[in-house]
């Protein structure tokens, strides 16, 4: 019997600055780091590209501003405009 192997890559999606959005995925994606790009929040995610896409909801929430759910996964910080922009990821579970 052959086995078969998975290809894994990492994958590079560009977000918005603020609010509520989601994004297609392959499923079981693995988010590895949210920073800052040429000026861009972006998310780079381990993705097996053979797999079905899933749609995943996010929220980018500001430093002071508040939560309306605590059903939420916290992925990473990004800064903005010489630092003095702080955007915060997560994930609606």
């Amino acid at each position: 019997m052959e086995e078969t192997k998975q290809q894994w890559a990492v994958w590079k999606y560009v977000l918005p600055e603020t609010g509520e959005f989601n994004l297609s995925m392959p499923e079981g994606a693995h988010i590895l780091s949210v920073q800052t790009q040429q000026g861009c929040p972006v998310l780079w995610a381990l993705v097996n590209p053979e797999e079905a896409r899933k749609e995943r909801y996010f929220r980018i929430v500001l430093t002071g501003h508040q939560l309306d759910s605590l059903a939420l996964v916290y992925h990473g910080t990004f800064q903005l405009l010489g630092d003095t922009f702080v955007g915060h990821l997560f994930e609606y579970l």
